[in-house]
């Protein structure tokens, strides 16, 4: 994975810049970055140019997809081009305990998901296409952008216009990580928050 820019801290931790086509293909970001001490740096990362950061928000990384229903079983979930189909029915949205939110010029924060949203589980009821190229909740539509992710706008609470990248591990499960920008005090600022997509039948 390629690294095109790299910043010091003033209390010495070094950042890479990665190419986010690369890291995150498809991603909505404009730029992408890892600590570098949680990873194996190659080559001469340390001289790299130095960049200013954008505040932290931390990504999710798509599991690897099954190619096939995991389950096992009758999934009745569609296989193309390498990819699994949800299933239409009633699914069951999970946040994670843990949201991530930073401003402009400030560090990331982390948030109890309890804390910042009205609620952190509920259900929805996903009808997907035909030839399971898109699916809706009844009001968003999520279009597939690979073999087994989906991407769409959906709003997670009133206050957030957000984006959610989806990943299909099987017919019946999916994670993925929803993103949202808003204002504080005129200051722009954005969270992320993983979740997990269960199926209720």
């Amino acid at each position: 994975m390629s690294v095109t820019g790299r910043l010091e801290e003033d209390d010495g931790d070094v950042w890479y810049q990665l190419d986010k086509a690369q890291a995150m293909p498809g991603t909505s970001a404009n730029e992408l970055w890892v600590a570098a001490e949680e990873v194996d740096a190659e080559g001469a990362c340390e001289t790299v140019g130095e960049m200013a950061a954008p505040p932290v928000i931390p990504g999710v990384v798509a599991p690897p997809t099954t190619g096939g229903d995991a389950g096992g079983g009758d999934s009745g979930g569609a296989v193309i081009a390498g990819g699994t189909v949800p299933l239409t029915g009633r699914w069951t949205l999970s946040l994670n305990q843990t949201t991530n939110a930073s401003c402009q010029g400030g560090p990331n924060v982390p948030f109890r998901s309890d804390e910042v949203f009205s609620e952190v589980s509920w259900q929805v009821y996903l009808t997907v296409s035909g030839d399971g190229s898109s699916f809706t909740d009844g009001e968003d539509q999520f279009t597939r952008t690979g073999p087994a992710s989906y991407f769409g706008n959906y709003t997670l609470d009133a206050t957030y216009n957000s984006q959610l990248y989806i990943n299909v591990v099987n017919s019946r499960l999916m994670t993925g990580q929803g993103t949202g920008n808003f204002f504080i005090d005129g200051t722009p600022c954005s969270f992320t928050v993983t979740f997990t997509l269960t199926y209720g039948g």
